[in-house]
């Protein structure tokens, strides 16, 4: 009787498919998680937004915020205005300077909404 000492390419095939299948779910698992952490940051951002919105309020009780951000956007854009205001109150790194390097993290667009009074995010295309 003779001894094997090599795999057969069946064998080998079987394998390569078990661990391709077992690849394709890890892939399925992580994209998921990262998906939902990019949702889940995004969300965390806006609440952060929205509560420096009620600390700045908080801080200047007899200034009127959505008028001040029509002021310091003049014909500019007002989300990006509103940032600027609320920057002292975010706590961000020295780099983080416009509302777009905010969201640069999750892919998310944030705008200010006057008929809110709430920021909120949208999925950058692209």
């Amino acid at each position: 009787m003779k001894l094997r000492k090599a795999f057969t390419l069946v064998e080998i095939l079987v394998v390569l498919i078990i661990v391709g299948l077992l690849a394709s779910i890890v892939v399925v698992q992580v994209d998921s998680a990262l998906t939902r952490a990019v949702t889940e940051k995004a969300s965390t951002d806006v609440s952060m937004l929205n509560s420096a919105v009620t600390r700045w309020r908080a801080s200047y009780p007899s200034i009127d915020f959505d008028a001040q951000v029509t002021a310091t956007a003049g014909s500019g854009d007002r989300s990006e205005a509103a940032f600027q205001l609320l920057r002292p109150f975010l706590g961000l790194p020295a780099d983080i300077t416009t509302l777009s390097q905010f969201g640069r993290e999750t892919g998310k667009l944030f705008t200010y909404s006057y008929s809110t009074y709430q920021f909120s995010s949208v999925a950058v295309e692209g």
